[in-house]
């Protein structure tokens, strides 16, 4: 790093810390000042602009910093293939579990966080070439006409990206996609509406459709069929000919006859009302038959594993009470996958034994005898939905952990080594601000299992000193202001359940509510805190808006103002204020911790990681200061446009 970048980082952090009262501080002066001592930029004057405005600063640990959506091996079982929301696909040796290549994809949403839109939908074809990865409609930083974009179809061997164009729904997102067994169809799912149900596509002869691709893959010509509701399961039988479709949000489930061609148009053969949401569809090796993973919700104990004939009727199911060898107390189902005729693979979360905490759960179980097995379990506090994939000859099966973040590969076998892809991070779990506002600095701790809701200043062990820019060998954790329920005779108190709220209170009386949860069961710990101010405390929390994202929120309570802060997070487990209520530190479910000015700005003041020893710090316009072995964590990304892949210079 050079030394002009360093200097105006420290400054910046050093003159925000001690005072707040001149927005013109070093650092807002500098702030368009984009690394001018980088080589590897473009030093014409007329490109400088054009260059500056694609590039983006990147955290990159060696893993994936958001959740893995989708993942899959490769013909002949060497590489795994992970597909994240970090916009990133990267490719791994089951051997090694080295990662071999990172494809990152246009710049559909910028870490800095102004197109707040998620990409968490994806699949990959059964021979690991292709993939197609989307969501919600994001904004291209680019000029011209195709600025938008919801779906793209990357070939990984290739390395070319391809967006495709949809004509239905409007900016309406992509809910589900999958590949035909011979990965030359694709089938997307995308929803009307939160009430009108959802549209079904299926786009064949997919080779020509990307070799004719100028630019874009067409969809067009494609019809459409209406779905009865939100879709976000997809799985074709053997054959290709048909497709079983159901939803995580309700309760129905639809089975389609797919034709074949260049333009299949899919006739409804069958729709099911059944009794708890669809998790996970799979259909058996010689597609007469289908696997279904069911989640109930909190009100029911159905949760489990349904096993449907390939013409709609119901065949044998066992539920989580039926399997106490796998779950000793709890669990949820997530994915599922024949190994062979009567052998299914199925990845959940559930407790690890019945006094731990949950983690990634990974078994086996035999739909003749109902024998079931556990593969493996891994503790993991943060981890709400694992991801599963299984080996087309079913000698490898892979399971994520971390936060959905890594991955463990092995044979489908109780108590054989795994291969792990990734740096076994250890992920921040509860965040404190130095008290003494004359040493700037803040904590944290990375052990899991520590009681959500009340964090405690003696669990922090590590400490960053701002003004010196290094981490702190030893800390009091005394010394640091943690999260707070409690500031005079205003009190934030919590309400578990379906919704989970927050509601804050002054002299006991309600004043508002802030909802921090929806969905089965639990929160799983989402934090919250009062933050100093000299009128009122004001709230600071994050909203689980889907079970894989927390939204980070400040909310002020003399102007009755709240403020979005960016970006959306995996997990926020943890949020502490300074005792000036100036500064607001998060946890993300990532090695990354965020902290934020409060303001009135949406963006991270700057971020810091520290993986393995080596740490980086760095803000949203790109400077940063690190250790000797932590500039290898940071690079930048350079735009290439909606169909290209994004250029890394590290």
């Amino acid at each position: 790093m050079s030394r002009f970048a360093y200097l105006v980082l420290l400054t910046g952090i050093a003159t925000f810390a001690f005072d707040s009262r001149d927005d013109r501080s070093a650092y807002a002066q500098e702030k368009g000042k984009k690394k001018k001592a980088d080589a590897k930029l473009p030093t014409k004057p007329e490109d400088i602009k054009e260059d500056f405005s694609r590039v983006l600063p990147v955290f990159d640990p060696g893993s994936h910093t958001q959740p893995i959506s989708a993942m899959g091996f490769t013909k002949h079982n060497k590489k795994l293939v992970t597909v994240g929301q970090d916009f990133s696909i990267q490719v791994w040796s089951t051997a090694t579990g080295e990662r071999l290549d990172i494809l990152r994809l246009p710049g559909y949403g910028r870490e800095k966080g102004y197109d707040a839109g998620r990409w968490d939908v994806a699949a990959i074809s059964p021979d690991g070439s292709r993939v197609a990865v989307g969501g919600e409609m994001k904004l291209l930083s680019a000029e011209g006409d195709d600025r938008t974009g919801r779906l793209v179809v990357v070939d990984v061997v290739k390395r070319t990206v391809q967006r495709v164009t949809i004509r239905t729904g409007l900016n309406r997102p992509v809910t589900a996609v999958g590949f035909s067994p011979d990965g030359n169809t694709l089938a997307m799912a995308i929803e009307k509406g939160p009430k009108e149900g959802a549209e079904l596509i299926v786009v064949g002869d997919l080779e020509k459709r990307i070799a004719n691709a100028n630019p874009g893959i067409r969809t067009q010509d494609c019809q459409q069929v209406s779905l009865p509701a939100t879709a976000t399961e997809l799985a074709f039988s053997p054959d290709g000919k048909r497709l079983a479709v159901g939803g995580k949000k309700n309760s129905k489930l639809t089975l389609w006859d797919v034709p074949a061609g260049a333009t299949p148009t899919p006739k409804l053969a069958k729709e099911i009302t059944v009794k708890s949401v669809t998790t996970s569809l799979a259909w058996s090796v010689d597609g007469t038959q289908f696997a279904r993973t069911v989640d109930g919700g909190p009100a029911a104990n159905h949760r489990g594993v349904e096993l449907w004939n390939g013409d709609g009727t119901q065949g044998k199911s066992w539920m989580i009470d039926d399997l106490k060898v796998v779950f000793p107390r709890y669990g949820r189902f997530h994915f599922a996958h024949f190994l062979d005729a009567k052998t299914l693979y199925f990845v959940a979360n559930g407790n690890i034994e019945k006094n731990q905490a949950n983690g990634s759960i990974a078994g086996t179980l035999d739909v003749v005898t109902g024998e079931a097995k556990r593969v493996s379990g891994t503790i993991d506090g943060l981890l709400a939905q694992p991801v599963g994939a299984a080996a087309a000859d079913s000698g490898l099966v892979a399971v994520t952990v971390t936060g959905n973040t890594e991955v463990l590969i092995g044979p489908p076998v109780p108590g054989k080594p795994r291969v792990r892809c990734g740096n076994q991070s250890q992920l921040p779990y509860h965040v404190g601000w130095a008290k003494d506002a004359a040493k700037p600095g803040f904590a944290w701790t990375n052990k899991p299992g520590v009681p959500w809701l009340a964090p405690s200043a003696d669990i922090l062990n590590f400490g960053f000193d701002l003004a010196r820019v290094e981490p702190v060998g030893e800390i009091a954790g005394n010394n640091y202001a943690v999260s707070t329920r409690k500031i005079g005779d205003w009190t934030l108190e919590s309400q578990n359940g379906p919704v989970a709220m927050a509601h804050l209170k002054q002299d006991g009386k309600l004043v508002q509510n802030f909802e921090i949860w929806r969905g089965l069961g639990m929160s799983p710990g989402i934090g919250f805190t009062l933050v100093p101010s000299p009128a009122k405390p004001n709230v600071a929390f994050a909203t689980n808006v889907r079970s894989n994202g927390d939204e980070l929120t400040l909310y002020s309570t003399e102007k009755n103002q709240a403020i979005r802060l960016m970006p959306r997070t995996t997990r926020t487990t943890d949020l502490a204020a300074s005792p000036d209520g100036r500064f607001l530190i998060a946890t993300t479910g990532t090695p990354r911790i965020v902290v934020y000015r409060t303001d009135g700005s949406s963006y991270p003041l700057f971020s810091f990681a520290q993986l393995n020893g080596e740490w980086v710090i760095w803000t949203p316009e790109g400077y940063y200061a690190a250790s000797p072995g932590g500039e290898k964590l940071f690079g930048w990304a350079i735009n290439n446009g909606p169909n290209s892949l994004v250029t890394f210079h590290a």
